[in-house]
């Protein structure tokens, strides 16, 4: 897992969106780090190996022009600083960021078929890399891509045949779903983010300045007064006043369950008082995952972060930071972990479903 965020509206977006990815780093991430803008018809991105602090403090993140833009934060899954998020097509028109994996879809052949196909027709990875790095996409002549710069250039190439950003991540998300959420800028659409949620957590908020949206709710700003949970198996247009939501792809291709199994809080809460000082990844796969049934497209990581973030903001769970080694040498990362507030295990009938609007 990742965590991103995206803002678009009256502020410039780099101070944004770096405070945004400060609050949630630690919850899955925090070993690579990205930041892309757009202004003046053009796409303005840096990205480390390393934390938040180190993209803050060796490049000129915090200058990048622009009031709309994208933020990401990777997990310790391999590669050079190339495989770091954003990503960016070939021409330059498209930057994508993603979370989660492929999940169910992990063994499907289409991957490398498509990355074949762009790379036969010219496209050029820069993740390409000898051998084989994880369960990402080797393509025939051997080399690993990752597989959000497929999908990145998948949709530009399909972008530049319809015109449309909608219709492209939708045939993109077709032909290669995953267990993942794609969010998309694109360099001559610089008041609009564009979602691909299959099953994975983001949340919106708005204030006066303009619409936000990230994996955790903790990222939002305080005075985010409107929130709002995106369904999965939806499309979204993320624009200064608001959201559209539209249905991304026919259930039969992604037939996802958006119910939540019951006494989530009280399941959580039962684990943390056996494993305190649990990260979210811990809690996920030790009392989250094993309430649902294998091979089938659900809500896990809305269950996790939803119910993480209302155990502390009910006082029930606590929340601090420890640093873990980072990928390079002698630095480290940030990671979020929580444990059971005195008292916390009292609670016996804890809701466990949050509000989720369905896209039209």
């Amino acid at each position: 897992m990742c965590t991103l965020a995206g803002y678009v509206g009256d502020e410039r977006a780099a101070p944004i969106l770096l405070e945004m990815i400060r609050r949630e780093e630690g919850l899955w991430s925090g070993f690579y780090s990205g930041l892309v803008t757009a202004s003046d018809d053009d796409l303005h991105w840096e990205k480390v190996v390393g934390t938040f602090a180190k993209l803050t403090d060796t490049t000129g993140v915090a200058e990048l022009p622009g009031k709309i833009g994208l933020v990401h934060s990777r997990t310790k899954s391999g590669g050079d600083v190339e495989w770091g998020h954003p990503f960016f097509s070939g021409d330059g028109v498209v930057a994508g960021v993603a979370q989660g994996s492929s999940g169910i879809f992990k063994d499907s052949a289409t991957r490398v078929a498509l990355g074949d196909e762009l790379r036969a027709a010219g496209c050029e990875f820069r993740t390409a890399t000898p051998g084989t790095i994880g369960s990402y996409p080797t393509l025939s002549d051997g080399s690993a891509i990752h597989t959000s710069e497929l999908n990145t250039q998948a949709v530009a190439v399909e972008y530049a045949q319809c015109g449309d950003p909608c219709e492209a991540i939708r045939r993109v998300t077709t032909r290669i779903p995953s267990e993942a959420v794609f969010a998309y800028l694109f360099r001559d659409r610089q008041d609009q983010l564009f979602i691909a949620n299959v099953n994975q957590r983001i949340v919106f908020g708005r204030n006066e300045t303009g619409t936000f949206f990230a994996s955790s709710a903790l990222a939002l700003p305080e005075d985010a007064h409107w929130r709002m949970e995106m369904p999965g198996n939806t499309l979204a247009v993320v624009e200064r006043n608001g959201v559209t939501l539209h249905s991304l792809c026919g259930t039969a291709v992604l037939p996802v369950d958006e119910r939540l199994p019951p006494r989530l809080d009280a399941t959580v809460l039962a684990f943390l008082e056996d494993n305190p000082r649990s990260s979210l990844g811990t809690i996920n796969g030790g009392a989250v995952v094993p309430l649902w049934s294998e091979g089938q497209l659900q809500r896990r990581s809305l269950a996790i972060y939803a119910t993480v973030e209302r155990l502390v903001a009910a006082g029930l769970a606590t929340s601090e930071n420890e640093d873990v080694p980072g990928v390079l040498d002698g630095e480290t990362a940030p990671r979020t972990v929580f444990s059971l507030q005195p008292g916390g295990n009292l609670l016996q009938n804890a809701p466990s479903s949050v509000s989720i609007c369905q896209p039209s």
